[in-house]
């Protein structure tokens, strides 16, 4: 890691962690774009499992390249590469799921990733503590820590509970405005869960100490176990979220999220931030303002109806539907009433129309009637 390199070589180690975070963050956008595809032929009834094969492929691709990243950089800088699969992901969503961008998703794009450089610039300083075992568990005990669990827990339960609670979908169905908080909710959710890389990070620190006691300790196991169980929890509800919505607004909510998460996490466990100049810390919270602008541009962004999902997604392709169905039952016409007008349904609506011929009884035809 980075703590254990000579001065002249930190610099290296933080362009060697940089390009391995970019690699992963690429291989995880692959990922979610494979199955999107393989969501929306699922839909069409057409076979799938190539896509489903190809996205799983990338996603066992992506822990190596992420676990190697994190290995040479710090956690704050490895969790700002997160936003590079925003670009990633609108330029293959344009090209392969053949999504049309609105001009707020291109703008919105444009300043998560300017947020996520101006963020990964500020961090490019930071170096990895160098922790014992004692001193790696002290850190989950700390006050500071166990503050920003509780609220993460309370922000993570939250999100799950507006995602994936029924009796709470049912109540709300047709509403707009809970339609794009569960949209919101997916997003957010499959990033905070996924952004939790201090347990990551602490599994490799631990396996890194090359010390064989770790091994017949209960923590070990336990922060590995979370290690694996956030990793997989994120890509799980994100695959969700992508069955659901657009991946052009999927994809920038969960890797923003992916990386307040992961900053946040990393500053207050590791400590990260305090090594931070004054120059710094402002560029930091700058480019923490121009993504929160980017988050609101993407929530903006009017979607397609044929985004459908649980809650006012449903209820928008009901309302369609039943729309449809209606408007066939006004136009289907029955009996004409007299030779200048026709009645359509039951509405009651007299619309004259103009005759072209004769039936075979020599009566005269309007347009319809020829059609039929």
């Amino acid at each position: 890691m980075a703590q254990d390199l000579p001065e002249h070589e930190v610099q290296w180690s933080w362009a060697l962690g940089l390009v391995l975070g970019l690699l992963g963050s690429l291989t995880g956008s692959l990922n979610k774009i494979f199955w999107k595809i393989g969501h929306n032929m699922d839909a069409r009834g057409q076979p799938s499992w190539k896509w489903h094969c190809a996205g799983f492929a990338a996603l066992v691709l992506n822990p190596p390249l992420d676990m190697l990243s994190l290995y040479f950089a710090p956690q704050t800088l490895f969790s700002a590469t997160a936003g590079s699969g925003t670009i990633f992901q609108f330029v293959l969503a344009v090209f392969l799921l053949k999504e049309v961008p609105t001009k707020l998703d291109v703008v919105g794009s444009a300043l998560v990733v300017i947020g996520c450089t101006g963020l990964a610039v500020s961090e490019r300083g930071v170096k990895d503590p160098a922790d014992t075992f004692e001193s790696l568990m002290r850190r989950y005990r700390s006050p500071d820590f166990v503050v920003y669990v509780v609220l993460a827990s309370a922000f993570i339960v939250t999100l799950s509970v507006v995602c994936f609670c029924s009796p709470c979908a049912s109540k709300m169905k047709g509403s707009r405005v809970f339609a794009e908080v569960r949209k919101f909710s997916f997003g957010a959710l499959g990033g905070s869960i996924g952004g939790l890389y201090f347990l990551l990070k602490s599994a490799l620190i631990l396996v890194g100490l090359g010390d064989g006691d770790i091994w017949v300790r209960p923590e070990t196991y336990l922060v590995i176990v979370f290690a694996v169980v956030s990793t997989a929890g994120g890509v799980t509800v994100l695959n969700r979220g992508l069955k659901e919505y657009d991946a052009l607004f999927i994809a920038p909510m969960y890797q923003v999220f992916l990386l307040v998460m992961g900053m946040i996490s990393g500053a207050v466990f590791f400590d990260e931030l305090k090594q931070l100049t004054l120059t710094e810390r402002v560029l930091f919270w700058i480019s923490g303002v121009i993504m929160l602008f980017g988050i609101v541009c993407c929530m903006l962004s009017d979607r397609p109806a044929r985004e459908l999902g649980g809650g006012a997604g449903l209820a928008h392709a009901d309302a369609l539907g039943e729309a449809v169905e209606e408007g066939l039952q006004k136009l289907s016409p029955s009996k004409p009433n007299d030779g200048h007008s026709i009645s359509y349904g039951t509405s009651g609506v007299q619309s004259p129309v103009s005759k072209i011929g004769l039936n075979s009884k020599g009566e005269k035809m309007t347009r319809e009637d020829a059609a039929l």
